[in-house]
């Protein structure tokens, strides 16, 4: 973000979506991983806006999502790429260079090794994660003015 400053200026928020939906799985004795079938765990932070938690709870509404839980950052920054957008401390004094943001993540296990790869996604589940992102954005695009 700070790197480019030209894009906060012209952003009313960030909406950050990181590895999902990805498949949960486990080490095997071997130490290779076995997929288990659930879905692996995300987190959805929001920051302390009444339209994108708005977005969000509306959108999770129309289309739930398994295996999401909603937390409030760490000394309010989201534990994702969104973090190098946001300013815990600027967020609360409204400055420019902190935006409102949604950020919805994944952190599976195999994330920096190279067994992230393509069978580790749900297939199945790209339409639904698809269609909960969709009602955020429609949801975002009905405000009017900056938030």
């Amino acid at each position: 973000g700070r790197a480019h400053p030209e894009f906060l200026a012209r952003a009313d928020a960030l909406l950050c979506v990181e590895h999902v939906p990805a498949k949960e799985v486990r080490q095997d004795s071997s130490g290779s991983y076995e997929i288990t079938g659930m879905p692996q765990q995300s987190f959805l932070y929001v920051s302390k806006h009444p339209k994108l938690i708005t977005a969000a709870r509306r959108a999770f509404l129309l289309q739930p999502q398994p295996s999401t839980v909603c937390r409030h950052p760490f000394l309010g920054v989201p534990l994702s790429d969104a973090a190098g957008f946001v300013a815990s401390a600027d967020e609360a004094a409204g400055k420019k260079d902190s935006l409102p943001y949604i950020s919805w993540i994944s952190a599976p296990c195999y994330l920096v090794d190279e067994h992230d790869t393509l069978d580790k996604v749900d297939r199945s589940r790209l339409g639904s994660v698809s269609q909960t992102l969709a009602a955020m954005i429609a949801s975002l695009m009905e405000v009017r003015g900056p938030l």
